[in-house]
């Protein structure tokens, strides 16, 4: 007790300090309140009335929300001792509140400490269980880490504790695409949307959440319940594409390419995938005009689009490639000559300069483009190394290049490139993914 009577004294004299420097006006006076001057009066009579005796009301104290405005300010300041012992005091002071908890997590946090991080956040959970930011906190603290089974008991506590939330569900459903758990992705899925069926865009969000961890038939599987709920959607089609084209099932790409094209006719990931997977079945006339639209349209949008644009310019020429080397420089000249010496062109350039024979010219292009850390001159270097029987240097390639692209057609090609030096690619020491990203509504598709 007396430790607290100390700490409210403490906390009172820094708000009383800053008070303190507030100028202080003097109360009006008013002339209907003047003491009145002493006139004789004619007939006065003095009444005496009892003064009511004024009971004792106990002065409420700073609340919570005020006085935790004080560590805020120096944690705010980089004074993280001081915030420490400010929260710390708070937390002692209101047991059944996570604010001040939450406020040690997010110092922990600061000093790259997610171990005492996680406790605490853990703490301020038992502290007030009806707090969603401490979940919230909790579970992306775990997913940043890749603890996506221990994030799922965290979902199961705050979905218990509070009013049925459509954005919990869907966060739950992310965890378990992300584990492999397709069935219970759909089941969080179809929760949410029964609660707001304007989450077209969940769907989406989770099947990619599936293919970003290596998930691809669950994430075909998610996207399929998805399309039966939204069958217009062109991102999820494009989405159970890319994870086809990433188990290699290449008609069954083209098919979901050719649906999100019919609905999304300037969709340029559809055409430059759709163009890939032809390749692979032999149709190469049908490959380049999809691979060349692709570059068209990739380059009229925004960053994105530009670089996988130029990426698919770069897949046309090396196509042209295979049967006239002079007309494959004709294109990408012609694309440099209109939008500069990019470097997914600079990459088209290397792969024809190889398939021409020149080994050392292609090598010397993807050198410069591996040192500025353009990262398909990674892989493209890995390929030329693994033909020219150079198995160390690739496999350092085809590290670097899976470091950074960790799922995907080509990053699973990548794989299998690994795999063929006798490396298993699950033995690298690869950082773990970052949360999911939300995808936010594209044109033409909107949320209902």
């Amino acid at each position: 007790m007396r430790f607290k009577i100390v700490v409210w004294i403490w906390l009172i004299t820094l708000l009383a300090g800053c008070v303190a420097q507030l100028p202080v006006e003097a109360p009006a006076t008013d002339s209907a309140t003047r003491t009145p001057t002493n006139s004789p009066s004619a007939t006065s009579t003095v009444t005496l009335t009892p003064t009511p005796t004024s009971t004792a009301t106990a002065t409420p104290g700073p609340s919570l929300e005020e006085l935790i405005g004080t560590p805020q300010y120096f944690a705010a300041n980089a004074d993280l001792d001081r915030a420490s012992v400010g929260y710390s005091s708070l937390a002692d002071l209101y047991p059944d509140r996570a604010d001040p908890w939450l406020g040690l997590a997010g110092l922990a946090q600061r000093q790259g400490d997610t171990a005492t991080a996680r406790q605490y956040l853990e703490v301020a959970i038992q502290a007030d269980p009806s707090n969603v930011a401490a979940y919230d906190q909790l579970a992306l603290l775990l997913e940043s880490q890749g603890l996506y089974e221990d994030v799922l008991p965290v979902y199961d506590q705050v979905i218990a504790a509070v009013p049925p939330n459509p954005d919990l569900y869907i966060a739950r459903a992310s965890a378990h695409a992300r584990l492999g758990d397709a069935d219970g992705a759909v089941a969080d899925l179809q929760s949410a949307q029964a609660l707001d069926p304007y989450r077209q865009f969940a769907w989406l969000n989770v099947a990619t959440a599936a293919s970003g961890t290596r998930k691809y038939a669950e994430s075909i599987q998610i996207a399929t319940a998805g399309l039966e709920v939204f069958p217009k959607s062109v991102g999820l089609h494009v989405a159970r594409g890319m994870a086809h084209a990433s188990l290699e099932e290449w008609e069954l790409a083209v098919e979901d390419f050719t649906a999100a094209i019919e609905l999304d006719p300037l969709n340029y990931v559809a055409y430059h995938w759709r163009g890939r997977a032809l390749i692979s079945l032999g149709h190469q006339e049908e490959a380049l005009v999809d691979l060349k639209r692709a570059g068209e349209l990739g380059i009229q949008t925004g960053v994105e689009g530009v670089n996988e644009g130029y990426e698919a310019m770069a897949d046309a020429a090396a196509l042209i490639a295979e049967t006239n080397i002079n007309d494959a420089f004709q294109y990408l000249a012609d694309q440099v000559i209109q939008y500069g010496s990019q470097d997914a062109l600079l990459v088209g350039y290397a792969r024809i300069d190889y398939r021409r024979g020149n080994k050392d010219l292609a090598l010397g292009r993807l050198y410069n483009l591996v040192r500025d850390g353009y990262v398909p001159a990674f892989y493209w270097r890995a390929v030329i190394n693994a033909a020219e029987d150079n198995p160390e240097t690739a496999i350092d390639d085809l590290t670097a290049y899976l470091a950074v692209r960790r799922s995907g057609p080509e990053s699973e090609a990548a794989r299998r490139l690994l795999a063929s030096f006798g490396v298993d690619p699950d033995s690298l020491d690869v950082p773990t993914a970052t949360p999911t990203p939300i995808i936010q509504p594209g044109e033409g598709e909107g949320g209902d």
